[in-house]
């Protein structure tokens, strides 16, 4: 009975990353596909390294995407914006430069996307650098500006 606890829990424990993102749109970004890309750098922390700060999830993803892969990552974090409580953009050649997104709470979890265009005044025509970042957890608005201020 105690071994099939542990394993339910730990099953549990696993499914609760994915049930973070669950409903997003930026959950695709996350999924594996992109990760797979040259020079791409995939980060996913959870547990005591950030509950520290107030967060139970933390998920970023940094790349050089072509055009497609440019305006298909725009899209996914734009659509998720639509629902946001509190955002703030900034946009350079048409394109979206800088996004921060405060979404509704979902399992008692404050949620947020970060995402960062470095190329967006070409407009995606080549090489963007892209970083997008995901995090949840209890952690407010302010405590988490500092901490990505702080990086």
């Amino acid at each position: 009975m105690k071994k099939f606890l542990l394993i339910s829990a730990l099953i549990i424990a696993a499914a609760l990353p994915v049930a973070a993102q669950k409903g997003l749109n930026v959950a695709n970004v996350f999924d594996g596909r992109y990760a797979k890309l040259p020079g791409t750098v995939a980060t996913y922390v959870a547990g005591n390294a950030v509950e520290k700060f107030n967060l139970s999830l933390y998920r970023s993803l940094a790349l050089s995407a072509d055009s497609a892969t440019c305006s298909e990552i725009e899209h996914l974090v734009l659509k998720d914006g639509l629902t946001a409580i509190s955002k703030e953009t900034v946009y350079r050649g048409g394109r979206l430069r800088f996004g921060s997104f405060n979404l509704p709470r979902r399992n008692n979890n404050n949620r947020y996307i970060f995402y960062v265009n470095k190329d967006a005044a070409n407009g995606c025509n080549g090489p963007a650098r892209i970083v997008v970042v995901y995090m949840a957890g209890e952690a407010s608005p302010d405590q988490v500006n500092k901490l990505i201020k702080k990086k």
